[in-house]
C-alpha cells in the first residue's frame, strides 16, 4: 500500500463502503463494521442462494465506485463470504 493511501484516515474508506452497502441492502437487513476494515451484515429470513447474490451485488457495486479521498479517489476492492444461521442457533449464540 502506498505512503499516501496509509496516510489517509481508515474512516474515510469505511465510511465509503458502508454507505455503498446500506444504499443497498433492504430496510430489515443489518450493516455493521465488525473490526477495522470489515463488516458483517445480518439479513434475516434470507436463504443461502439469496445471500450469495447479494454478497456479489455488493462486491460488484464496492468495486465499481470511489471513494473521495481528497486528491484523490480511491478505487476498493473486496472480499465477501456468506453463512447461515437458523433462528434456534441464534438464541443461543452471540456473534464474538
Amino acid at each position: 500500500m502506498s505512503t499516501t493511501l496509509m496516510d489517509m484516515p481508515q474512516g474515510i474508506l469505511c465510511c465509503g463502503v458502508a454507505s455503498i452497502t446500506k444504499s443497498h441492502v433492504r430496510v430489515s437487513d443489518i450493516v455493521a463494521r465488525y473490526g477495522g476494515e470489515e463488516f458483517i451484515i445480518l439479513l434475516p429470513e434470507t436463504i443461502a442462494a439469496d445471500a450469495a447474490d447479494v454478497a456479489e451485488n455488493l462486491r460488484w457495486r464496492i468495486e465499481d465506485s470511489s471513494v473521495d479521498g481528497g486528491k484523490y479517489l480511491i478505487r476498493i476492492t473486496a472480499v465477501l463470504e456468506s453463512a447461515i444461521i437458523s433462528k434456534n442457533q441464534m438464541q443461543n449464540q452471540t456473534i464474538k
